[in-house]
């Protein structure tokens, strides 16, 4: 069986002698993921515009092949390809929902013109698109509804599933086991999460968790930071003890920003490399929020749309 890039007359020299083709011909079925947003060959985004219009299994044309009879038995299939070659390079920030975008654009072309229906628009630009174009029940880009935002603070917590959760005239006191379950869960992009907090303790301090992923009000190296994937991000402020910060983490496509007391702070990497580009996408996760190891307390915490 053979896939990939084929030039010139390959692909039929290769049918002579009993090859099985499935059409993935680099232009314009690849995309490269760097996170600049390009599209064309090797790029970002694979031109799914152009591998509607001209490409189907049996046209080899787009990259300098031949066009072969759509019923010839050795052409089995087509397809695309996410090639990751850039993360041996240089960290391009991308999480497994970037490619996942990079794949889904791809593959809607691809199913299109590999299913060959008569009655499929003519070009990408007549495609009637679905209200909604992923499965249903299925919510990939992580979005939420205006019911599931909230806003923790004393007067509420009787509203929430709250563990250990003392409320004390200084706010919502955590402890070492303090939990509250029960929340949205993870949440993509274009939202904004604000935290009224003292940290009171010393040690590590998880503020919120979902899996292996963690906010943290001071990591092990005493840092405001997340961890998300394969990602660990610093941020260049160490919160004081016993000291009240407004702090908002601000989640948008490809970067999250934070401000600490209205102020933006930078990664530590991007200080210590002196790096333009900035921290990666990150998705709250807020299965629970929980002060982990030592105790903090909390005089609000709310997440809004952006």
């Amino acid at each position: 069986m053979i896939s990939g890039v084929f030039i010139g007359n390959v692909q039929r020299l290769a049918i002579a002698q009993g090859a099985k083709i499935i059409n993935i011909t680099d232009i314009p079925t690849y995309s490269v993921p760097s996170g600049s947003n390009s599209q064309g060959g090797y790029g970002d985004y694979a031109n799914y515009e152009t591998q509607y219009n001209r490409w189907t299994p049996n046209d080899f044309s787009t990259g300098g092949g031949p066009r072969l009879e759509a019923s010839n038995p050795n052409i089995i299939g087509g397809g695309h390809a996410v090639w990751n070659d850039n993360i041996d390079l240089h960290e391009t920030g991308l999480t497994s929902f970037d490619i996942f975008k990079r794949f889904f654009k791809s593959m809607q072309s691809t199913a299109e013109r590999t299913w060959g229906s008569d009655r499929a628009a003519k070009t990408y630009a007549d495609r009637i698109q679905p209200t909604s174009v992923y499965a249903p029940r299925s919510n990939p880009e992580k979005t939420i509804e205006d019911s599931d935002l909230f806003t923790i603070k004393p007067e509420t917590i009787k509203e929430y599933l709250a563990k250990n959760v003392k409320k004390t005239e200084a706010g919502l006191n955590f402890e070492k086991d303090s939990s509250i379950e029960g929340l949205v869960g993870d949440v993509g992009p274009s939202h904004v999460l604000k935290l009224d907090v003292t940290v009171t303790g010393d040690g590590e301090q998880v503020f919120s968790t979902s899996g292996d992923n963690q906010l943290y009000l001071a990591d092990k190296d005493g840092y405001l930071a997340y961890k998300f994937e394969q990602f660990h991000i610093q941020f260049d402020k160490k919160l004081e003890k016993n000291k009240r910060y407004q702090i908002s983490v601000v989640t948008k496509p490809q970067k999250t920003e934070v401000y600490v007391d209205g102020e933006k702070k930078l990664s530590v990497l991007q200080i210590q490399l002196t790096l333009a580009w900035l921290t990666i996408a990150w998705y709250f996760h807020l299965k629970q929020s929980v002060a982990s190891k030592e105790s903090c307390i909390v005089q609000s915490c709310q997440m809004k749309h952006l």
